[in-house]
């Protein structure tokens, strides 16, 4: 068993670049870490959902979002916050669809095994 920090990351893209934007990602963020995994999701929030109250009654939104996990050990996890917002911001010059991001960080126990 290995602890570990999990960081994930979940932002809407178009689906037309959802490969360019994986591929850069993908070679990025695997210098710094390893590898990461991608995964795609449907997004479905309220527009008024980043307010804090106790009914929301905006618009119906659904986009096509895309999910990274990154596993990293515990003292790397202020560097691949860092990392994950200097290359979103870095694609974000160059890609429409998307501004903001949700990032959060969780404590996992990993298991590996060969088969």
């Amino acid at each position: 068993m290995i602890n570990r920090q999990r960081v994930e990351v979940l932002f809407s893209v178009a689906e037309n670049d959802k490969v360019k934007i994986k591929a850069f990602l993908a070679d990025a963020l695997s210098h710094h870490f390893g590898g990461l995994t991608f995964s795609e999701v449907e997004g479905v929030w309220r527009d008024d959902g980043n307010d804090f109250k106790d009914f929301y009654s905006g618009e119906l939104v659904t986009e096509i979002t895309l999910c990274i996990m990154i596993s990293i050990q515990p003292d790397q996890t202020a560097l691949c916050i860092e990392l994950v917002k200097k290359y979103m911001i870095e694609l974000a010059k160059h890609f429409n669809g998307f501004s903001a991001v949700h990032l959060e960080t969780y404590t996992t126990q990993e298991f590996h095994f060969t088969l």
